[in-house]
């Protein structure tokens, strides 16, 4: 861990925030103004973060969101060759902030300010999916299902929504039959409800997947749910809310640095939220320390 002085931070914010969010980060922006001087930027079309991410010189990028706004500034700084010398600060605004909690940035936004003028970074690693970047978590089976389908809801239920898509497709899935290979290792034939490749401990709406995640090595924690019969899902689902999971017989959790999956039906993919469909193969890695990442 190292310590950075900034000349100045450049907010991001999504135009499309509600009243209560935008006082939020101008409470933050207040806070960050204390130590170097601050803009704020709030955009609404991937254009518009690009422009800034041209014109951004030496300053902090602050990113005010969740886990997609953060997958998506991380993707644009990628694409303009600068992840090695944009440093990223973090105001959680998102329904899980998965990314803040496991690198315990404080869920308030003005608390997320203090750790940014604290100055204090770490390389952040990354998932690589099918050659697409990841700064948290992905899912193959259910848990695509379940962020495809809780997008709709997020705006009526928040963060309720994954929690009952979420059981609500795993009472139906009948599971995908696959293949794993982990670590290069010998294939192992898995009928599977869902796999979760975890770069930090929680998913979703904040639930506790991989409580042995560890973003200080460069691997993630693979979480494996079998298809086991619909009568016992219902158990499943309350043992992971109640952050049980772990003592069940049909939960894996591994340490892994690479996976391939190959399914005999199409398979669909989530990486930090944003859902792919109609896959066959995916192929995850870690990319170590790919990126700058202010921290507590």
């Amino acid at each position: 861990m190292s310590a950075v002085t900034a000349p100045g931070y450049l907010v991001v914010a999504n135009k499309a925030a509600g009243t209560t969010a935008q006082d939020r980060v101008q409470r933050a922006v207040d806070r960050l103004e204390t130590s170097a001087p601050t803009t704020l930027c709030w955009t609404s079309e991937p254009e518009e973060l690009r422009a800034i991410v041209d014109d951004l010189d030496d300053r902090v990028l602050v990113v005010a969101g969740g886990d997609g706004s953060v997958k998506f500034a991380v993707d644009t700084v990628a694409a303009a060759g600068r992840l090695d010398d944009i440093v990223v600060g973090l105001l959680p605004l998102g329904t899980g902030n998965n990314t803040a909690r496991g690198n315990d940035i404080p869920l308030d936004p003005e608390g997320a300010a203090d750790v940014i003028c604290a100055g204090r970074t770490r390389g952040a690693h990354l998932l690589v999916i099918n050659g697409e970047l990841g700064v948290n978590a992905a899912h193959v089976g259910l848990g695509a299902v379940a962020a495809d389908a809780s997008s709709t809801l997020k705006p009526v239920l928040g963060n309720a929504a994954y929690t009952v898509t979420t059981v609500a497709a795993g009472l139906s899935e009948e599971g995908w039959d696959t293949e794993l290979v982990v670590d290069g290792g010998e294939p192992r034939r898995v009928e599977l409800l869902l796999a979760a490749m975890m770069l930090g401990p929680r998913s979703g709406p904040g639930t506790l997947l991989a409580p042995d995640a560890d973003l200080a090595h460069p691997t993630f924690e693979l979480l494996v749910v079998d298809a086991s019969g619909r009568a016992d899902r219902l158990g499943m689902a309350l043992d992971f809310l109640r952050e049980r999971q772990g003592d069940r017989d049909d939960v894996h959790l591994e340490t892994a640095r690479t996976l391939h999956v190959r399914s005999e039906r199409p398979i669909p993919l989530s990486i930090d939220g944003e859902v792919h469909d109609g896959l066959t193969e995916v192929d995850v890695a870690v990319r170590p320390s790919s990126w700058t990442l202010i921290v507590p």
